[in-house]
């Protein structure tokens, strides 16, 4: 008789520690400490692995957008900008977007109805051919009537400047490296059109020309000599 109430005392026990390990308090918030300290460590395997999860998934799609930018970066490296090839017949415009904020450190060429704005570093890299444009700016103490209402200050280019250095200015608007501001309106201009123009007209005569335009104009405020045969 004492070893059936031994056995069936031991087997209440045991439903009770069972009990004990898997009720949780009847509200989180109101229970107990201890009640409570029971409940999350009975959740603590589900929740870590729902929150590993939760982890893993963030990563998954941080690695995806890094490999994405860097695919990107390594296809625009390794394919730059080419304009048309000279000396054909070609009458080809491309729209191409430009900064949509001033560079900090920039130069102001004043073009017909723009102000092309260059950054300074991007131009080091032509050397000789951009001398020009670097000796050539001062900078700017105040704005000018043209440049009313803009913020921004630039060391602004106060000379004519030469065909080759033109020919920077174009390069820089061909790779999208160049802020645009409409002097009409004191905005920067989303995009420019490049338009190539070439014409032969026997085996040692022709001439190319590439103008360049504003958004919705039809006058090019940019226009320099390609190719002549």
């Amino acid at each position: 008789m004492r070893g059936r109430s031994n056995a069936y005392r031991s087997r209440l026990q045991k439903q009770s520690g069972v009990a004990k390990r898997y009720a949780a308090p009847a509200t989180i918030l109101g229970g107990d400490a201890q009640g409570s300290y029971r409940f999350f460590r009975t959740e603590s395997k589900a929740a870590a692995k729902k929150l590993y999860c939760d982890y893993m998934k963030i990563n998954i799609c941080i690695l995806f957008y890094a490999v994405t930018a860097l695919v990107s970066m390594i296809s625009t490296s390794a394919h730059p900008y080419t304009a048309p090839p000279a000396g054909i017949d070609i009458d080809e415009t491309r729209t191409i977007i430009q900064r949509t904020a001033r560079p900090v450190d920039c130069i102001a060429v004043p073009v017909e109805d723009a102000i092309v704005l260059l950054d300074r570093v991007a131009l080091s890299k032509y050397g000789s051919k951009a001398a020009v444009l670097l000796n050539s700016a001062r900078t700017q103490q105040k704005k000018s009537p043209r440049e009313r209402g803009l913020e921004y200050r630039c060391a602004l280019v106060a000379e004519n400047l030469s065909p080759q250095a033109m020919r920077v200015v174009l390069e820089q608007l061909e790779v999208g490296d160049a802020a645009v501001i409409v002097q009409s309106t004191g905005q920067l201009a989303p995009n420019v059109s490049i338009r190539y123009f070439g014409m032969r007209c026997g085996a040692a005569c022709g001439r190319g020309i590439i103008t360049v335009l504003l958004p919705n104009q039809s006058r090019p405020f940019l226009h320099l000599d390609w190719w002549v045969s």
